[in-house]
């Protein structure tokens, strides 16, 4: 799918979109993890972990959003 590509996310050389640990890529508000990321190699162990720190943070995000901050 190339729906981050018409967002602007950008993609390295191997074909994956750049983020930061948490899984945020260069579009404010848009996450890419597993196997699509490529940061924490390609398998479903790995998939699911980087699943759940963009998860956490996203809610993190929505948290302070709501709290004011």
């Amino acid at each position: 799918s190339d729906i981050g590509e018409s967002l602007g996310c950008k993609v390295n050389d191997f074909g994956w979109y750049e983020v930061d640990p948490f899984g945020q890529t260069n579009v404010p508000g848009v996450y890419a993890a597993g196997d699509i990321a490529g940061t924490h190699g390609q398998s479903v162990l790995n998939s699911a972990a980087s699943g759940s720190m963009a998860a956490s943070r996203i809610i993190g995000e929505i948290l302070t959003a709501k709290a004011g901050f």
